[in-house]
This record gives structure tokens, C-alpha cells and sequence, in this order.
């Protein structure tokens, strides 16, 4: 009568190290890229909140001082292009385009852009 013991061979042991030793790189490749989409993501986000923000600034202040600007963010660069459409500039009776782009201070990529129209009584 023959023992039966449960053990591992030596050839068993070597393909299931291969095997890991393949499996366990690639796994943490698939982290790491979905933790830079999530973190790209949170910056986007971030970025719109920003434009989204300037954007409400200026249909709170006037119309006829309303310029362009580049404010700045620790991370992010904020740029307002106002662009008389229609009208005059002189006076309240014109609509002008307002677009906000964010780009990423270190590597300069425009991450988020807005764009609305207003008209000389908004404040009204």
C-alpha cells in the first residue's frame, strides 16, 4: 500500500513562482494607471470648479469693466478673454463672449475651457 501525501513538487513550485513573478507587475501597472486617471480626473474637476467660479465673477460685476485677466492659482493659471460680439464698447448695449481657459501651471496643458455670453444688462 502506497502513502499519498499532499505536498508540492518542485516543478509546481517553479511555474506558480514564473507565474507570479509575470502576474504581480502587471496588477500593479493596472493600480497605477487607474490611480493617475483618478487623480487626472480630480484636476479636471478642480479646473472647471475654477472656470465655473470666474465665470460667476464676472456676471457679478459690471459691464462695462469687465476685461481680460489672467488670475493665478498655486496649480493652475485662470485666463478670461472678453470679445465684444455685438454693439459698442462704450456703453451697455453690446454683448461680449467671455472664455475662461485653465491650464496646469507645470506642464501648461489646458485642462478645462468655458465660454457665455452676456448682454450690457445682466446686472439689471
Amino acid at each position: 500500500m502506497r502513502c499519498k501525501r499532499s505536498s508540492f513538487t518542485l516543478t509546481e513550485l517553479l511555474v506558480s513562482i514564473v507565474f507570479l513573478s509575470l502576474s504581480v507587475p502587471a496588477l500593479c501597472m493596472m493600480v497605477n494607471a487607474g490611480m493617475e486617471a483618478v487623480f487626472e480626473n480630480g484636476a479636471r474637476n478642480e479646473a472647471f470648479n475654477l472656470a465655473r467660479n470666474e465665470i460667476e465673477k464676472c456676471l457679478n460685476i459690471s459691464y462695462d469693466t469687465l476685461k481680460n485677466e489672467v488670475p493665478q492659482d498655486e496649480y493652475y493659471t485662470v485666463s478670461r478673454r472678453v470679445t465684444l460680439i455685438a454693439g459698442s464698447a462704450g456703453h451697455s448695449g453690446g454683448v461680449k463672449r467671455i472664455t475662461v481657459a485653465v491650464t496646469r501651471r507645470r506642464d501648461g496643458k489646458e485642462i478645462a475651457a468655458l465660454t457665455t455670453d452676456i448682454t450690457g444688462d445682466h446686472n439689471d
